[in-house]
C-alpha cells in the first residue's frame, strides 16, 4: 500500500468525509460518513460502441451486500467537481456513476458538444445496468448540459433507463442554445466556449466571475464572428467552426435534437427549472411534448430561481418568504426512491405541476399546465407620434386602435447595434433610461397603470406584423413590468430570425417591404402585478452582444463581414393588429 493521505471535508449537508487515497487515488477512494458508513470510489473506463472509453467515477454504498440501483451523471465540466452530491446519494443506498463525456478531461475521444451524447449515454446506461452490483435500474440526473444529454440518451430507448431528472433543461440547440430561434447567442456561448477550452476551474466562483469579462470584450464586435474564438480563447476551436458553418437547423443539429422525439417517451421525467432560468423554455417545451404523449408520470416544478437554482436580484423575487424555500436534494431523492427502489413514498400522487407565483408568496399546484382556468387577453400596440425610444408615445392598450399611426418605423444599423436589454438593465435604472432615451432603434410601448392587481401565469407570446426593406433581419421583444416604486421587473423575452419565421429548417428570404405575420414565443412566467403597476414592451432588431448581429444580407451572419442597414416597420393598424398575448388567472 502506498502512502496514505487524509483529508477532512465539510459540506453543506453537514457531513464529514474522511477520504483515504489508496495506491492510485484516481482508481480507488474510500470515504467515511460519520463513524460507521463507508463509501468506496473506483474509476473505470467504460467502452463505447466505437471503442472509445469514457472515464467514470463509481461510488459504492456501504457493504454492497445486494444489488443496487444506479444514478448516472454525465458532465463536460470534470467529474471530480461534483462534490458532496455523489456521496449523498451513495449514502442513501445508490451506486452513483459520474462520467466525463467524450473528449473531456479523463475520457478518450474528441469533444464535439451534443453530437455524440445520445449513443454514448445509451452505452453507458447499458454497461452500468449489466454489472454484478446493479439491480438493472438506472436513473439519470443533472442540470443544463447534463440535462440535455439525458434526453438525448432517453430518446435512444435504452432498455434499463428507468427515470430521469433533467433540471434547468435547455431546449434544442437551434431553439435555445447555442442558437435561439436561429440567432447565435454570442456572449453567452463564447463565455461557455472559453470556459470549456481554457481548462478554468468551473467550481471556483472567483474564476467564473473573472471569465465574465468576455461579455464586455470589444472582440465581440469583430467580423466575421467565426474568428472570435481565436481572439478570445487564443485557438481555433473545431466545434465552434462547425457551429458557424451550420447556420440553419440542418442534419448537423439533428443529432443534438430531442424535442420532436420525446412524444413516445414513457419513462417518468421530473422537470424542474426557474422563471429566470436562461434555459427555462427547454423545460416548458419538453413538458408540452410529454403531455402530448400521454405520459402520466412526469412532473413540472418552476420556482423563483435562475439557472443556478438561486434567487435573482430582481424586485419580482425579492419579495419571497419561507414558502419559496425548496429542498432540491430531498425532492430528487424521493423521486429516485420511488422509481428506482420501489419505496411507496406517495410522490406519484403529487400534483403534476407546481408553480411559484412571484410577488404573491404562494405556490400553485395543478394537474394541468398551462392551468385549465387560464384566460388569455390581448394588449395591443399603439402610438400617435411614434414609439421610438423612451421619449416616444408608444402605448399598450386593451382595445384595438383605429385612428392612430398605422406603424412605427426605425433604422437598424448592424454597425451600431442596439445594446442588449440585459446589459442596459444591469447598469441601473438611470443609466438604462439614458441609453434607451437616445436609441430610436428601440420601440417602447407602455400600458396605463393597472386599476387592480392581476396575475399572469403561463405562456406569453407576441403577434407581430412587421416589414423590412432587407431580405433578412431579426426581431427581439422584451416584456417587463414597472412596479409602484417605479422599479423595472424583467419578466420574459423572445426573439426570431425572420428567414426562419415558418420553420427553423427552412430559410425563406423576405420580400422587400412586404408585411409578414410573426408568432414570437416569449417563454413563460408566473407573477402577480400589483395595482398601479405598468406593463412595458420593447422591440428592436438587435440585442448586442447577448446575441450575434443580423447583417441583413441574407447570407451567413457568422461568416460574413458585409452588412447593410434595414428600415423596419412594426404595424398596429386595423388591418395589421400587433399585440402581446397574456395568460391571466384569478388572483
Amino acid at each position: 500500500m502506498g502512502k496514505l493521505f487524509k483529508h477532512i471535508y465539510r459540506f453543506k449537508l453537514h457531513f464529514v468525509f474522511l477520504v483515504i487515497f489508496l495506491n492510485n487515488p484516481e482508481s480507488c477512494v474510500i470515504a467515511r460518513i460519520g463513524n460507521n458508513y463507508e463509501i468506496r470510489k473506483e474509476t473505470v473506463m467504460i467502452p463505447m460502441r466505437d471503442g472509445i472509453k469514457l472515464s467514470t467515477d463509481i461510488f459504492f454504498p456501504d457493504g454492497l451486500n445486494e444489488k443496487k440501483p444506479v444514478i448516472l451523471m454525465r458532465t463536460p465540466i470534470n467529474k471530480t467537481g461534483m462534490g458532496y452530491i455523489t456521496y449523498y446519494f451513495a449514502s442513501q443506498g445508490y451506486v452513483v456513476a459520474v462520467q466525463d463525456v467524450r473528449g473531456r478531461f479523463s475520457s478518450e475521444g474528441t469533444w464535439e458538444p451534443f453530437i455524440n451524447e445520445g449513443e454514448d449515454g445509451y452505452d453507458a446506461i447499458e454497461w452500468l445496468a449489466k454489472q454484478e452490483w446493479s439491480n438493472g435500474k438506472v436513473g439519470m440526473m443533472g442540470g443544463s448540459y447534463m440535462a440535455h444529454v439525458q434526453f438525448l440518451a432517453a430518446i435512444q430507448n435504452p432498455p434499463h433507463l428507468t427515470t430521469i431528472i433533467p433540471h434547468n433543461l435547455p431546449a434544442d440547440t437551434f431553439k435555445n442554445s447555442p442558437f435561439e430561434n436561429g440567432i447565435f447567442l454570442l456572449a453567452p456561448e463564447l463565455w461557455w466556449m472559453n470556459i470549456m477550452e481554457s481548462g478554468l476551474d468551473v467550481n471556483n466562483p472567483v474564476v467564473l466571475r473573472e471569465s465574465q469579462k468576455v461579455k464586455d470584450d470589444s472582440n465581440l464586435f469583430h467580423l466575421p464572428v467565426k474568428d472570435i474564438d481565436l481572439l478570445i480563447a487564443g485557438i481555433k476551436v473545431p466545434y465552434f467552426e462547425n457551429w458557424m458553418e451550420h447556420n440553419s437547423n440542418d442534419n448537423y443539429w439533428e443529432r443534438a435534437s430531442y424535442q420532436s422525439k420525446i412524444k413516445s417517451l414513457k419513462i417518468p421525467v421530473l422537470l424542474q427549472t426557474g422563471w429566470y432560468d436562461t434555459h427555462s423554455v427547454g423545460s416548458t417545451l419538453a413538458w408540452e411534448e410529454l403531455s402530448k404523449s400521454g405520459n402520466k408520470e412526469s412532473r413540472l416544478i418552476i420556482g423563483p430561481w435562475n439557472h443556478a437554482n438561486t434567487l435573482t436580484p430582481y424586485p419580482s423575487v425579492n419579495k419571497v418568504g419561507k414558502e419559496a424555500a425548496f429542498d432540491f436534494l430531498s425532492l430528487y431523492k424521493n423521486w429516485f426512491d420511488y422509481w428506482l427502489k420501489g419505496i411507496d413514498n406517495k410522490i406519484n400522487i403529487d400534483p403534476k405541476a407546481k408553480l411559484y407565483v412571484m410577488n404573491d408568496f404562494r405556490w400553485i399546484s395543478s394537474e394541468n399546465y398551462p392551468l385549465s382556468q387560464t384566460k388569455y387577453r390581448r394588449l395591443y400596440f399603439d402610438s400617435k407620434a411614434g414609439a421610438n425610444s423612451l421619449k416616444g408615445d408608444g402605448r399598450l392598450i386593451w382595445n384595438t386602435a383605429t385612428d392612430n399611426k398605422p406603424y412605427d418605423s426605425y433604422i437598424y444599423n448592424p454597425g451600431d447595434p442596439t445594446p442588449a436589454f440585459i446589459y442596459r438593465n444591469s447598469q441601473g435604472r438611470i443609466k438604462s433610461d439614458a441609453i434607451t432615451s437616445v436609441r430610436n432603434d428601440i420601440l417602447v410601448y407602455e400600458s396605463d397603470r393597472l386599476d387592480s392587481a392581476i396575475t399572469i401565469a403561463g405562456p406569453v407570446s407576441v403577434k407581430l406584423f412587421a416589414s423590412s426593406d432587407c431580405v433578412d433581419t431579426d426581431w427581439f421583444v422584451y416584456l417587463y413590468a414597472i412596479n409602484e416604486e417605479n422599479k423595472y421587473l424583467p419578466v420574459t423575452h423572445g426573439c426570431i430570425r425572420a428567414r426562419f419565421r415558418n420553420d427553423l429548417s427552412s430559410a425563406i428570404p423576405l420580400r422587400k417591404n412586404k408585411v409578414y405575420e410573426y408568432e414570437i414565443n416569449l417563454w413563460h412566467t408566473c407573477i402577480k402585478l400589483g395595482k398601479d403597476w405598468k406593463i412595458r414592451i420593447e422591440i428592436s432588431s438587435a440585442d448586442f452582444p447577448q446575441y450575434s448581429r443580423n447583417l441583413n444580407t441574407g447570407g451567413n451572419n457568422e461568416t460574413g463581414t458585409e452588412f447593410r442597414s434595414a428600415t423596419q416597420k412594426i404595424f398596429h393598424s386595423t388591418r395589421y393588429q400587433s399585440y402581446v398575448l397574456l395568460p391571466f388567472i384569478n388572483n
